[in-house]
C-alpha cells in the first residue's frame, strides 16, 4: 500500500513538473505517466506468470531398476 501511494505521489509531482515545461493539462499528463508505468508492469507480471505456470522438466527416470522378488504363481 505504501508503494502504491509513493508511485501515485511521484507521478503527480512529475506530471506537474512536466506541465511547467510542456504546455499540456496536468491531469492528462499524470494519467499518461501512470498508464505508461502500468503497461510495463503488466507485461512483466504476465511474463513471470507464464514462466511460473510452465510445465517443469522432469528428471529422466532410470528404467533399469534392480529386479524385485518374483511374485508367486
Amino acid at each position: 500500500m505504501a508503494l502504491a501511494m509513493g508511485v501515485g505521489v511521484a507521478s503527480c509531482a512529475a506530471g506537474v513538473v512536466i506541465t511547467r515545461i510542456i504546455p499540456v493539462s496536468p491531469g492528462a499528463m499524470i494519467v499518461i505517466l501512470l498508464v505508461g508505468g502500468y503497461a510495463p508492469a503488466a507485461l512483466i507480471d504476465a511474463m513471470i506468470s507464464a514462466v511460473r505456470s510452465a510445465p517443469r522438466r522432469q528428471e529422466a527416470v532410470d528404467d533399469r531398476r534392480a529386479p524385485g522378488p518374483i511374485p508367486p504363481r
